[in-house]
C-alpha cells in the first residue's frame, strides 16, 4: 500500500508516489511460453537391423523358379546396355586397346553396376566346386551372390574367392568378385581407384 512505502522511503520522494499509479509486478519473472514439441517425424526407410529381423535377406530355397526370373534378366540386360553405352563403344571398338581410356571407363562402369538379375557364371575359384555355377542373381549382399540355377535352386556364391563373366548380347565380360565386395548401393557412389579395376 501507500502507507508501507511512504513509511520506507525519504520523504523527499513521497511527491513521486502520490502520481504514480500502483502496478502489480511479478515475482517470478517473466513469462516464457513454452516451446512447442513437433511429433518426431517417422523414418522412411528400415535400418539394417530391422530389414533382417523381418526377413528381408533370407531367401526361400524352394518356391522360385529359373523361368520367373528371365524377365528381370531381360531387364538387367537393357539396363547394362544403357551402362556400358554399347552403340559408342561398337563403333569404337577397333580402335580400343588396353590402353585406351575407352576400356578403362567400361572397367569402371562394371565395378559400380548393380548386378541383381545379372546371368552370371563362376569360371575361376580357389573353391573347386564352385567352378561351373551359373544362374541369376536374385539376391547381392556385400559378400556374396545368391544364384538361382536353372534347376531352381539357389546358391551362395562368395564373391571373393571367385572370378565371374558375365554376358551381354555378344560381349563376354569377365570380372573378379573381390573388386565387388561392397554393396552395390555403395558402389554407385564410392570412388574406385584406377588399379582396383577388374579386367576385361
Amino acid at each position: 500500500t501507500k502507507t508501507f512505502i511512504k513509511n520506507h522511503i525519504p520523504k523527499t520522494d513521497h511527491v513521486h508516489i502520490s502520481g504514480a499509479s500502483m502496478k502489480r509486478l511479478s515475482l517470478s519473472g517473466r513469462q516464457v511460453a513454452p516451446k512447442k514439441v513437433s511429433p518426431r517425424k517417422r523414418k522412411s526407410h528400415l535400418n539394417l537391423k530391422e530389414k533382417r529381423e523381418l526377413g528381408l535377406y533370407n531367401l526361400s530355397p524352394k518356391g522360385l523358379k529359373y523361368s520367373e526370373f528371365l524377365p528381370l534378366h531381360d531387364l538387367w540386360l537393357q539396363y547394362m546396355r544403357e551402362v556400358l553405352d554399347l552403340k559408342d563403344f561398337e563403333k569404337s571398338r577397333k580402335e580400343i586397346n588396353l590402353s585406351d581410356k575407352v576400356l578403362e571407363a567400361v572397367n569402371l562402369k562394371l565395378t559400380k553396376a548393380d548386378y541383381h538379375g545379372a546371368q552370371i557364371k563362376v569360371i575361376r575359384s580357389r573353391c573347386p566346386s564352385h567352378v561351373g555355377i551359373e544362374g541369376i542373381v536374385v539376391m547381392e549382399t556385400k559378400n556374396v551372390f545368391k544364384v538361382l540355377g536353372k534347376d531352381d535352386t539357389i546358391r551362395t556364391i562368395p564373391k571373393e574367392l571367385n572370378i565371374f563373366t558375365i554376358q551381354v548380347d555378344k560381349y563376354q565380360l569377365t570380372i573378379y568378385g573381390k573388386y565387388l565386395c561392397c554393396r552395390s548401393s555403395e558402389r554407385s557412389t564410392k570412388k574406385i581407384k584406377n588399379y582396383l579395376l577388374p579386367d576385361l
